[in-house]
């Protein structure tokens, strides 16, 4: 399984001692979709699903998901 990461940050100086940071945070960058486990059903007669990809992981925020997910913070250091 492949999940890219990618996070982009700034600080800000506000007086001597307070400083401001801002964070970009996205995950799976490339919107590559993680594909579920493979069919371990085995059937004899039809041998033609036995082992095929049959879907993809998760829901919108699990890592299955061919979508961005981006977040962004903001946070004050005293």
């Amino acid at each position: 399984m492949r999940w890219q990461q990618l996070s982009l940050s700034k600080e800000f100086s506000i007086g001597e001692r307070v400083k401001f940071e801002i964070r970009w945070d996205c995950n799976n960058v490339t919107k590559e979709p993680q594909f579920a486990g493979p069919n371990s059903t085995y059937n004899i007669t039809d041998r033609s699903n036995f082992g095929t990809f049959s879907g993809t992981r998760g829901s919108f925020s699990d890592v299955g998901t061919a979508r961005m997910h981006h977040v962004v913070v903001g946070r004050f250091q005293f």
